[in-house]
């Protein structure tokens, strides 16, 4: 007989042996299936997997297939019938939970899966035993790794996201159970009353088995922990609605938590405390302190950083889960906070976040679709996000976005406190920590705040000790341009934009080439034409939304953090006088720099008009040492001396504005920048401020204007006022009036 006949001859007899199994199966009385069960459906599983696999393999023939459907056939028939029968019988024992555990762990197929996902669904609300429940969860949280990571890795189909998605929620019933809650299958028909819910007595502690399971990976199981607590029920899905809520959740992570809601339903009140509840024991399952939550280590293990991980982003005074990471982080922090000494306990400063967290809640922050902007350029230090996050997805479905604000703005917080950056300077990962934290500060609104903090903080250190630029992972020059950039993000982001606007079309129109040519006035008076055309200064919706956002603007520039941030941002500009750029790339002189900070110190107090005045002057010395180098002989000063002509509009409402302190600091370029290259208009400017109402501004004038002797210009002619009509529709009539004022400009 051959190797081929011998092998369609045994399928043949597992058809057969399947059929009378099956037979049998219906047959038995309920009270003894218990026991039935407990020896076959381990061996149906593991029987179940094989077939699959071999469904799949290349060298199958046409009659292998047709066998082996039939046999596949029979086995899920046989294991249907086994749910329908433990279903149908509302008091039937099961034995055999913890047997069926290594076949879903080991399970290669789909099919697999999902059978022992249904035994596990409708035998789990019947075990009453915790022991058995905890073991229970600990293979759960293999198979929950498993997937998580053959999904992530991009070649998963939707087979394995559903598996997923089941799986999670046979962890959160076991979690329910052992919290005193009953698994909810049907979220639409929860009947949860949370005034009667009673907490266990005793702590619910995580086994060695469960922390031992997550170990190797863990990171799905992260994944899932902090799934369940960023969702919320009611108040994201109204603001953004449910396809795809704006609070770190990813559209597969959604997906995730609907899987128990039937389809197009809402959730109910019962429904939404049910979570609310689930989400709480998940919190207390997950990080509980006194060595009794499932994320339990030392102080160095990966389970530890992301036990603190999720205190840190959950830690708010506004809801129960909150309160509730405050008190945990007080409880793991405090030991760490207070240092012993002699007579006496000193608080002291920490490191508790090392490098590896502070990388991966920074990604957190900005979302994996910012992240990977960043990341793929650092993939030979991976291992300082993955070993705590696992890989970030490609794929779009499985891409968290951006946290909210809020927890934003915790997480670099408490990177801020708790991460030396002095002690990592010479780590190999200082770069991505760079990089995200820039990032951060561009992308992030209010948690930019925080992000100008971290750089400030490693730049301090620094600036002190310079040898400590040794060993750095990058060169000196590109930190100390990334703290440069971060400082003028964080003062752009304070400004009016349209003020910005109106301030770069004057600079881009005026710009001097170094040769003395021109450029961008074409471009500025095209785009004024543009706006005159569209009818720009309509009052719409537009216009009070514009309002608005500068109201709003205006209010979050004055919380203390945005102070600090800005006070940070203008100590860091006043440090580094290499960093300000005079030219741009096309070699032309550009004030962006001076511009930027004269707008600034308009608005600004006087507590921080020492500041603004400090970046400025370092500003204003760069500057002059450039026309001082440029300028050698009287005819370059007639060449240079239209350069300025793109500072004068900010200069001059710098001189006319309300603050004091900033008129001075404008008084300041005037007589030492503008006198260098047009002493006229810095001497017309210097009179207005000799009459200034504050005799401090009015007698700096003065004095500046002592021992200038520039003679009062002669008109050669005389040119008489008239009014002129103006066809705002005609191309032609603007081309008159441009070519008549670039007349009268020459004559003056």
């Amino acid at each position: 007989v051959s190797a081929s006949q011998m092998a369609t001859s045994n399928l043949n007899e597992d058809i057969a042996s399947l059929a009378r199994v099956r037979n049998r199966l219906a047959k038995a009385d309920d009270w003894a299936l218990p026991k039935i069960l407990g020896g076959l459906l381990p061996r149906l599983l593991s029987r179940l997997d094989q077939n699959a696999v071999a469904l799949l393999s290349d060298d199958r023939t046409d009659d292998e297939i047709q066998q082996r459907s039939q046999i596949q056939t029979h086995l899920l028939g046989i294991l249907s019938h086994a749910v329908e029968r433990i279903r149908g019988c509302e008091f039937m024992a099961v034995p055999w939970v913890e047997a069926i555990c290594p076949n879903l762990v080991d399970a290669q197929r789909h099919a697999t899966r999902t059978m022992a996902a249904a035994l596990l669904k409708v035998a789990l609300p019947r075990v009453k035993d915790a022991g058995i429940l905890s073991r229970t969860l600990a293979s759960l949280f293999r198979v929950v790794d498993s997937v998580h990571a053959l999904v992530f890795s991009g070649n998963a189909t939707e087979a394995y996201r559903m598996d997923r998605r089941s799986i999670s929620w046979l962890c959160w019933d076991i979690i329910a159970q052992l919290y005193n809650m009953s698994p909810m299958h049907d979220l639409d028909l929860v009947d949860f009353d949370a005034s009667r819910y009673k907490s266990p007595e005793e702590v619910v502690v995580a086994t060695p088995a469960a922390v031992e399971a997550i170990s190797l990976d863990g990171a799905g199981v992260f994944d899932l922990f902090y799934d369940m607590l960023l969702y919320q029920c009611a108040d994201v899905q109204l603001r953004f609605g449910a396809d795809q809520p704006f609070n770190g959740l990813s559209t597969e992570g959604t997906a995730r938590i609907y899987h128990r809601r039937t389809q197009g339903q809402q959730w109910n009140e019962n429904s939404q405390a049910y979570l609310k509840q689930l989400k709480i024991s998940s919190f207390q399952y997950a990080v509980s302190p006194l060595g009794s939550g499932l994320f339990r280590g030392s102080e160095e293990s990966t389970n530890f950083k992301r036990c603190l991980m999720l205190i840190v982003l959950m830690a708010r005074s506004n809801s129960k889960v909150g309160r509730l990471a405050a008190d945990y982080f007080n409880e793991y922090m405090g030991p760490l906070r207070i240092e012993k000494q002699v007579d006496q306990f000193a608080s002291v400063k920490v490191a508790a976040c090392d490098l590896s967290m502070a990388i991966s809640l920074l990604v957190l922050v900005l979302g994996d679709n910012l992240a990977l902007q960043i990341l793929p350029t650092h993939q030979d230090k991976k291992s300082l996000w993955e070993d705590l996050l696992g890989p970030r997805p490609t794929e779009e479905s499985l891409q968290r976005p951006p946290l909210l604000s809020t927890m934003a703005t915790r997480a670099v917080e408490f990177i801020t406190g708790y991460f030396s950056v002095l002690d990592n300077r010479s780590s190999k990962g200082l770069g991505v920590f760079l990089d995200l934290v820039v990032a951060v500060q561009e992308h992030h609104g209010r948690s930019a705040y925080g992000a100008i903090h971290l750089i400030y903080s490693l730049f301090r250190e620094l600036q002190k000790t310079p040898q400590c630029y040794v060993g750095m992972p990058i060169p000196i020059e590109d930190f100390r341009a990334k703290c440069f950039n971060a400082a003028k993000g964080v003062i752009n982001s304070s400004l009016d934009p349209e003020m910005v606007r109106r301030a770069q079309n004057v600079l881009d129109g005026d710009a001097q080439d170094v040769d003395g040519g021109t450029g961008g006035a074409e471009r500025v008076r095209q785009e004024m034409m543009e706006q005159r055309n569209i009818g720009w200064r309509r009052e719409d919706i537009n216009n009070v939304l514009t309002r608005h956002r500068r109201s709003l603007r205006s209010k979050s520039q004055g919380l203390e953090e945005a102070i600090e941030a800005r006070k940070v941002a203008y100590e860091i500009i006043a440090s580094l006088p290499q960093e300000v750029k005079i030219t741009n790339g096309d070699n032309l002189v550009s004030f962006e720099m001076p511009i930027m900070l004269m707008l600034s110190s308009h608005s600004e107090g006087v507590f921080m008009q020492p500041y603004v005045s400090k970046a400025l002057t370092t500003v204003r010395g760069v500057y002059i040492e450039y026309v001082q180098d440029h300028i050698s002989f009287k005819g370059d000063v007639e060449r240079y001396n239209t350069m300025p002509a793109g500072l004068l509009p900010a200069l001059l409402e710098t001189i006319c504005c309300e603050s004091a302190p900033a008129r001075l600091s404008g008084l300041r370029w005037v007589s030492e920048f503008l006198q260098q290259l047009d002493p006229l208009a810095a001497m017309y400017l210097m009179k207005f401020l000799s009459r200034d109402k504050d005799p401090r501004v009015a007698k700096a004038a003065s004095m500046a204007m002592r021992g200038l002797d520039i003679p009062m210009p002669v008109t050669r002619d005389k040119i008489q006022a008239t009014f002129r009509f103006i066809d705002t529709n005609s191309e032609a009539q603007f081309e008159v009036i441009d070519r008549e004022i670039a007349e009268r400009v020459s004559l003056v």
